[in-house]
């Protein structure tokens, strides 16, 4: 799918997201929803897989997950915990590490739990 296309019809799963109140980016058909615990996480997983079908659509199942937001690469970007237990954001290579930091915050405006799906 275009990213033209996918930005078009995910819109209606975007608004679906905001009405909920839950965090997340999407790029094309691609996205982070960041919830506050693992069950949080399958609440959302199975509200996407319901509105995937509705839009005709189906998630690639083996790229999606429910998993802590370390770790997790988005765009080439990762999280990971600085040495004085700050979170960062930062370039990922090809191994998860992160080579860069592009930001800083305060580990309690974070939510621990990544659903990624695609």
């Amino acid at each position: 799918m275009s990213s033209l296309l996918a930005n078009i019809l995910l819109n209606e799963v975007d608004r679906e997201l905001e009405k909920r109140g839950h965090c997340f980016v999407r790029h094309a058909d691609g996205g982070n929803v960041y919830v506050g615990s693992k069950q949080a996480g399958q609440r959302v997983m199975r509200l996407l897989r319901r509105c995937y079908a509705r839009l005709k659509r189906k998630g690639n199942e083996t790229e999606s997950a429910i998993a802590l937001v370390f770790g997790r690469k988005f765009l080439g970007n990762s999280f990971w915990i600085g040495p004085k237990g700050q979170i960062k954001l930062g370039l990922a290579d090809s191994d998860g590490k992160t080579q860069a930091p592009c930001e800083e915050t305060k580990a309690a405006q974070l939510r621990p739990i990544v659903v990624s799906h695609h």
